[in-house]
């Protein structure tokens, strides 16, 4: 059921993390989580702050490290979480061209005359 370890994600929670971690751990969007904790929270408030409260105390934090292991994914289905394919193309263009750009910097230095010069004297 669950893809990831369960865990509170106060950095991009709303509250206490809980709804984001929920929706993390379970692979869905967080807007979609939270709409059914609100429905719940309607329909019956009671189990709804026990439940939350039960997960606000008992749950840990998402550790920092697990932060940085966060891949780019693409949704196949709306309510997934992940990029659109259009949206990771368009990211991945704007990757190429910065690294494009770089490179064409280096190559600059590379092939300046000075460049040169300066390794001959380096190497004296």
């Amino acid at each position: 059921m669950f893809d990831k370890p369960l865990y509170r994600d106060p950095n991009n929670g709303k509250l206490a993390g809980v709804c984001a971690g929920l929706a993390h751990s379970l692979g869905a969007e967080t807007w979609l989580i939270r709409i059914l904790a609100v429905t719940l929270a309607i329909t019956n408030l009671g189990l709804f702050l026990i439940i939350y409260g039960a997960a606000w105390l008992f749950l840990d934090k998402r550790p920092q490290t697990l932060y940085q292991d966060d891949a780019v994914t693409i949704k196949e289905k709306v309510w997934q979480r992940g990029d659109t394919p259009s949206h990771a193309i368009n990211e991945l263009e704007h990757q190429f061209d910065d690294f494009e750009q770089r490179l064409r910097k280096v190559e600059k230095v590379v092939t300046a005359r000075d460049f040169e010069l300066h390794s001959q004297f380096k190497n004296l």
